[in-house]
């Protein structure tokens, strides 16, 4: 796994920059040549890119990337997975009884949230399909992440003090910084795409280049970091 550690994300947001200015020149070439493409390099091309340069960004999936980062983040850092397959003390035993105490606790309110008819998060014909359960999965999943191992942190000694956990929270985000840029890069490539009608946001390929995108170099990232701590916990 040596090599997920040598992975520059420079590379990354170099490439997408190159995708942009390929999209843009795409563009240009299919308004001459009549293939149906809106051109960037127009006025009204140009004046779209200044005003939405901005607005471009939050429509990328950066809170639920934000979400998992510190969910993964806390995860890691609170110890709670580092103790599996290894003989631990009483007091971590300890403390993984109380966050799977803290872990059941939450699955019951979910579930008393979910299963009864007309529960809070069902959709208005009582089905869990559509419902905010479904569109909120991964913040509640998160969450509960988020929650279980702060309580194991605290519980095992691994968190003494806020700071502790703040920067637990904050651990793999500050190592990530260079992947918010080629976000920011990343999330103006799908927007001229879209814009320039190569592929429009309805299209289902379009949807999975978003996903591949933005998420593929995320979990390498994860990877890469996790790795790093492991030798560090070494």
């Amino acid at each position: 796994m040596k090599w997920l550690s040598k992975i520059n994300l420079i590379y990354g947001i170099a490439i997408m920059f190159v995708m942009v200015v390929l999209t843009v020149f795409v563009s240009w070439i299919g308004s001459v040549y009549g293939w149906g493409l809106n051109n960037i390099l127009s006025a009204d091309g140009i004046r779209w890119a200044v005003t939405n340069f901005i607005p471009n960004i939050p429509k990328s999936p950066i809170g639920l990337i934000l979400l998992l980062m510190i969910a993964v983040s806390v995860a890691v850092e609170s110890g709670l997975f580092h103790g599996f397959g290894k003989k631990s003390s009483l007091k971590q035993r300890r403390a993984f009884s109380i966050a799977f105490a803290v872990a059941l606790i939450l699955l019951i309110v979910i579930l008393l949230l979910l299963l009864p008819s007309n529960a809070v998060l069902l959709s208005p014909f009582g089905t869990i399909s559509d419902s905010s359960f479904t569109r909120g999965f991964w913040m509640i999943l998160c969450l509960a992440v988020i929650v279980v191992c702060n309580v194991y942190g605290y519980a095992s000694g691994r968190f003494y003090n806020l700071k502790d956990c703040i920067d637990a929270h904050a651990s793999l985000i500050s190592f990530a910084a260079p992947y918010f840029v080629y976000l920011i890069v990343a999330s103006q490539f799908m927007a001229c795409i879209d814009y320039a009608d190569i592929l429009p946001t309805n299209n289902i390929m379009y949807v999975w280049i978003g996903r591949i995108i933005y998420f593929v170099p995320l979990v390498i990232l994860i990877i890469s970091w996790g790795c790093k701590d492991m030798k560090r916990g070494a």
